[in-house]
């Protein structure tokens, strides 16, 4: 067998397996996307699917669960979340989104003490707090 045969059998292999990976994480993507926000979080999430379109992304069955200690599994749940923008802004720093569409959400707070100043949404967002620098605590843009 010559040389160029040998790199072309090469560059057909390493090209099925990149085709293969791709597909793969493209079908593991809820997965991805729940194991990333719970980590972040620190509560249990799932996500049914995530469908990609011209105009941008939907994500199905978004549910979001209560950290230890305190009443209900749920935190938040939304049947279908569609991000519309362009598919080139994602990968800006920031990123712009043109439309959030929330269909069907259901939001449950829970106020722990009898001053209702800690509860359960409190608990969630400070895990994020504590992967901050000191100087980003307490800090969230949002470009509208």
């Amino acid at each position: 067998m010559s040389n160029s045969m040998r790199k072309l059998y090469g560059l057909i292999l390493f090209s099925l397996m990149v085709i293969t990976l791709g597909y793969l994480g493209w079908c593991d993507m809820p997965n991805l996307l729940t194991r990333a926000i719970s980590h972040e979080l620190g509560v249990p999430v799932t996500v049914k699917a995530i469908n990609f379109n011209r105009s941008g992304v939907v994500i199905h069955n978004l549910h979001i669960g209560n950290p230890k200690g305190y009443k209900g599994a749920v935190a938040l749940e939304i049947e279908t979340i569609t991000v519309k923008g362009s598919y080139f802004s994602y990968f800006k720093d920031p990123f712009i989104i043109d439309e959030i569409h929330l269909d069907n959400a259901y939001v449950n707070i829970i106020l722990h003490d009898k001053d209702k100043t800690e509860g359960n949404w409190q608990a969630i967002l400070s895990h994020t707090d504590d992967k901050k620098d000191p100087a980003e605590k307490g800090k969230a843009s949002i470009c509208l």
